[in-house]
């Protein structure tokens, strides 16, 4: 990949990421104040990746016929939308609208990934991909403390909590959209044949090659049990903080930013290295036993600093 391409990628996704950090922590926060229980809460986040399950496939495909680039900036665009409704949102009916629009649109990730596959040599990508990782832990260093600085500077005068962070997660949408307008080529070689048929999560035939070949099998199942594992981490942690340790927006703030800056040092920094030290079966392994273990901390933390453990974790 061109060192210009790929600063341009990773660019428009950090500017997008930062808008999604900005939101993120919060959201259980005000869907919480707003009336929802704990059950209700993890509903307003998991709606999010259900559509992600049903629409992501479609982006891809779409990508696949009419390029990375408009498919990117199309997703950029739901996703100002959708942070331009979580910031008028006054109740729970509202905060579902804006994270079913978000997730409808959430091909942004996944995109920047294709882009990264269509143009890095099969040795350089796990580096590549990890330029996305940083990007993300990126958005999550500053982006969760800017979130809690501006709700706490919009109740200070006299508006929703919510408002002042997402004016700015959209206003950092639209000026990713902007940067890669102007700035990002097309990354789609011209002779990629689009798939048809079905989209692949609810294609037989798919599901039959996966789980017929041992190892593509044995990837997918410990893709998903991790991802089960840790995506009810922000919620549950975001709750126990403002439940039990009484953390304000401020506070979950300060310290998703402080998760985010190690996983912006992990991807961005140590895992090229590490990947070579361990090899990749292996990271995978000492990853997922150090998740387990920050899991399993968590009921037992009576002290809020302990938090920051979990996050190391």
């Amino acid at each position: 990949m061109k060192k210009a391409s790929l600063l341009t990628l990773f660019l428009t996704v950090f500017i997008d990421l930062l808008g999604f950090g900005i939101v993120i922590p919060l959201l259980p926060f005000y869907a919480r104040q707003y009336g929802a229980s704990g059950s209700t809460v993890g509903m307003v986040v998991a709606v999010y990746s259900l559509m992600q399950f049903f629409f992501a496939p479609v982006w891809g495909r779409l990508s696949d016929r009419i390029g990375r680039r408009p498919v990117l900036l199309i997703s950029l665009t739901g996703s100002a939308i959708g942070y331009g409704i979580f910031a008028v949102a006054h109740s729970l009916a509202v905060l579902f609208v804006s994270r079913i629009v978000a997730g409808i649109a959430a091909a942004n990730i996944g995109t920047a990934q294709a882009y990264i596959a269509d143009t890095t040599a099969p040795e350089n990508r796990a580096k590549g991909m990890g330029m996305i990782g940083a990007a993300f832990g990126m958005g999550f260093i500053f982006g969760p403390p800017i979130g809690g600085l501006l709700s706490g500077l919009g109740t200070s005068h006299g508006y929703h909590g919510n408002l002042f962070p997402g004016i700015a997660a959209s206003a950092l949408s639209v000026i990713a959209v902007l940067v890669g307008f102007f700035s990002l080529s097309e990354s789609k070689s011209p002779t990629l044949v689009p798939r048809s048929g079905l989209p692949p999560q609810f294609d037989r035939k798919i599901w039959s090659f996966v789980l017929g070949k041992r190892t593509l099998g044995l990837i997918f199942l410990t893709l998903f049990l991790v991802l089960l594992a840790f995506s009810g981490l922000e919620t549950t942690v975001t709750l126990q903080g403002r439940d039990h340790f009484h953390f304000g927006a401020r506070d979950l703030g300060f310290f998703f930013g402080a998760m985010g800056l190690m996983v912006a040092v992990i991807q961005g920094v140590l895992i090229g290295g590490l990947a070579r030290r361990l090899g990749e079966r292996n990271l995978v392994v000492v990853g997922t036993i150090s998740l387990a273990i920050g899991l399993a901390i968590i009921p037992s933390i009576d002290h809020a600093p302990w938090l920051y453990l979990v996050a190391l974790f």
